[in-house]
């Protein structure tokens, strides 16, 4: 603001100065030409022949007119030589006179001039019917010194204006700019503090201005962000190194008892058969080690967007009836009921990772259902998505384990879960399964007891299932 001040103060400073140069410079003209037609009518009317003639002195020209100023003032004759002039002057000035006044014309000439050292504006023009009057040119200067202090006056006022204008415009747009912009340093500094402030901290937004107002909701609704991302990086952490401990676990449990049966089988001599057995146990442990294996190495596929699909339309009525068929012996052992509800429903999917997701949700309620209950396995048709759900009467899940039971790892129940042989990546891979095929597995409380889990696919292929 203070440059913009300046520049507009500059500007009418140069234009003021200009306008009233021109304007003294008129004024200056106009009366020095009355000046010299007054001089010229006094000369000619008085009917005065120039003093000592033969001698050739002019003679002496009163300016009437110029009283209070330094003005000077010559008339030439016919001859072309000065007949008068306004005092004696040297030689030189008198020549630097007449060829000014040979030069001229009928029409007044203004120009600028050094007469005795001194500047003047002068004018010189040629008389009209000099002959009969004797006269033929005049010529009338005044000195420019006063005109020139005015000016140089002028000057120093615009000058003096200009820089204080400027100085004063400068320390009230600092004031005023500090005044406006103390509710943006505010926001700022409270900004600065979020640096250190753990999450939660909001900038207050009680501010006259509307727009102001805005600027720090806007900020507030950044942090909200950032605080919500801060939240979900943490979890992620906590989650990804609860996974790498679990999964850890999970590897070096079977390896440990690897090592521990092939030490102690490796310690004395022992029988064909005794190593057969240990060959067996060993055996057991590599298929978990196996399977816990191929489960991370689907979920690694899965987060990579890299669960390959053969999607083609299947009954998944069927593929549920082939589950409980597999899962009948082992849930008749136990005094377990498998009731099936199975309404067919064609939808597009991959047969195989369905019948995985199915397998294991059996196998989770087989194992942990007690005995002489019975679990129900069901299908139907609802609009746009088929449904599949496993509902058992089991120890159920609580309120806070609906949202953790599809975590990586997660059990209800650990040390019985480990020694069942369940690793806690089952529903993690069921889960991902159908997200791959764009629908979704949720799991649920049946009053008393009891969880009920269920699948629900849609009927149409979506388009972003293919590259999976």
């Amino acid at each position: 603001m203070a440059i913009v001040t300046a520049v507009i103060l500059v500007s009418v400073s140069v234009l003021v100065w200009v306008s009233v140069r021109q304007l003294l410079l008129v004024n200056t003209d106009s009366a020095l030409l009355s000046v010299a037609h007054s001089e010229e009518v006094n000369y000619t009317g008085a009917g005065r022949m120039p003093s000592r003639p033969s001698q050739g002195i002019p003679s002496a020209l009163e300016l009437a007119s110029a009283k209070g100023y330094r003005m000077f003032g010559a008339i030439v004759g016919q001859n072309g030589r000065i007949v008068a002039q306004s005092n004696s002057k040297s030689p030189q000035d008198s020549t630097t006179l007449t060829d000014a006044l040979r030069q001229t014309g009928t029409v007044p000439r203004f120009a600028f001039a050094t007469y005795s050292h001194m500047p003047v504006r002068m004018v010189t023009y040629r008389v009209r019917g000099g002959i009969k009057s004797h006269v033929t040119a005049v010529m009338a200067a005044i000195s420019l010194r006063p005109y020139l202090r005015s000016l140089n006056a002028l000057l120093v006022v615009l000058t003096a204006t200009t820089i204080f204008g400027t100085a004063f415009s400068a320390l009230i747009s600092r004031y005023v700019a500090r005044i406006l912009t103390a509710p943006l340093v505010q926001i700022a500094d409270e900004a600065r503090k979020t640096e250190a402030i753990t999450p939660g901290y909001r900038i207050s937004a009680n501010f006259a201005d509307a727009d102001l107002c805005d600027v720090a909701n806007a900020l507030n609704t950044m942090l909200s962000r950032r605080d919500a991302a801060y939240e979900q990086v943490n979890e992620l952490l906590e989650i990804q190194s609860q996974f790498s401990a679990d999964a850890s676990h999970e590897l070096r449990s079977p390896l440990s008892n690897l090592t521990g049966m092939f030490e102690v089988a490796l310690r004395r001599e022992r029988l064909a058969s005794e190593y057969r057995e240990v060959i067996r146990e060993g055996l057991v442990e590599i298929r978990r080690l196996t399977s816990v294996t191929n489960d991370l190495l689907t979920l690694a596929r899965s987060d990579a967007n890299q669960l390959h699909l053969q999607i083609d339309t299947y009954d998944i009525a069927d593929l549920a009836s082939e589950s409980c068929n597999a899962f009948k012996s082992r849930a008749e052992f136990k005094g377990i009921t498998i009731e099936r509800q199975l309404d067919s429903v064609l939808l597009p999917c991959d047969n195989l990772r369905i019948r995985e997701v199915i397998d294991n949700l059996l196998d989770n309620a087989v194992r942990l259902a007690p005995a002489g209950t019975k679990i129900t396995v069901g299908t139907c048709q609802l609009p746009g998505y088929g449904s599949l759900w496993v509902e058992d009467n089991g120890p159920g899940l609580s309120e806070g384990e609906l949202h953790l039971v599809f975590r990586r790892f997660y059990r209800s129940d650990r040390s019985r879960s480990r020694d069942s042989g369940g690793s806690g990546l089952g529903l993690a891979i069921c889960h991902a399964i159908a997200e791959a095929h764009g629908g979704n597995l949720s799991a649920a409380h049946v009053a008393p007891t009891g969880a009920r889990f269920t699948l629900n696919l849609p009927s149409i292929e979506l388009q972003h299932a293919a590259p999976y």
